[in-house]
């Protein structure tokens, strides 16, 4: 039962049917626990904490990430442990830090450098580029992106590559290079509408907003922001409220 629950979670969260799959994980996380099943404890506290990592509640992320790696770990479970570090990592650089982030993505890098779990590299490499990006080294971000999407490119994970080439767009606007921002802008929205990913779409539409902002194209920007925030709000999607702030600053 513990282990269908959390099956179902997943399905959930693959469907962004979060707030079910919430409910899912917690309630399989409660029968694990009254199994004494320490792996499946690990399994739902990874994908809780991979949940809200999406969400962007990095208070969220590294109480669940610290509990999952604690069990993680005890056990060789190396693949899930690299998964674990890469959400730790952005979470701990939001809340300023750095040295813990550091220390998490080095972790993450010694386990990928075994050769078993070259496969988790670009995800790592993106939690360095927000690293990087957080503590203001914007190139060694741009550099740690762009590598991470080369090797996205290789393994064929198109849904990981958009969203690296979404955060990608910030460090370009933060360079000042605003042709690359816009070329990366342009190809994280093309490549989210290939997929037909409601939800990268709308990060990509905020970048190119930000963008059309930064280059004197007002009305652009308010035409992309607007029809991210429509679709934000059929997703409960955690840029609603941000968008209808940048729409209410433009008619300022």
């Amino acid at each position: 039962m513990a282990r269908a629950q959390f099956h179902l979670g997943g399905v959930a969260h693959e469907q962004t049917h979060h707030d079910e799959a919430r409910k899912l994980l917690e309630e399989s996380q409660r029968l694990f626990e009254q199994l004494g099943d320490r792996a499946g404890i690990g399994d739902a506290l990874t994908q809780r904490a991979r949940i809200e990592y999406r969400y962007h509640n990095v208070a969220e992320v590294e109480r669940l990430g610290k509990r999952a790696l604690d069990i993680l770990r005890t056990t060789d479970e190396y693949e899930q442990t690299i998964d674990v570090l890469r959400f730790l990592a952005p979470a701990a650089a939001h809340q300023g830090q750095h040295a813990l982030a550091d220390q998490y993505c080095r972790e993450a890098m010694r386990l990928c450098d075994d050769g078993q779990y070259q496969a988790a590299l670009p995800h790592v490499l993106y939690a360095w580029m927000q690293l990087c990006y957080r503590r203001g080294d914007f190139d060694l971000a741009r550099q740690y992106g762009e590598k991470s999407i080369a090797l996205f490119t290789v393994t064929g994970d198109r849904k990981s590559q958009s969203a690296v080439l979404e955060y990608l767009v910030r460090v370009y606007l933060d360079l000042r290079d605003y042709v690359s921002a816009e070329e990366r802008s342009r190809e994280s929205l093309v490549l989210s509408q290939e997929l037909q990913d409601d939800w990268g779409i709308i990060y990509a539409l905020r970048g190119m907003g930000k963008l059309f902002t930064l280059t004197n194209r007002r009305d652009d920007a308010r035409r992309v922001w607007t029809e991210a925030l429509l679709k934000a709000q059929t997703l409960n999607h955690p840029l609603e409220e941000e968008l209808r702030k940048l729409l209410l600053l433009e008619e300022i």
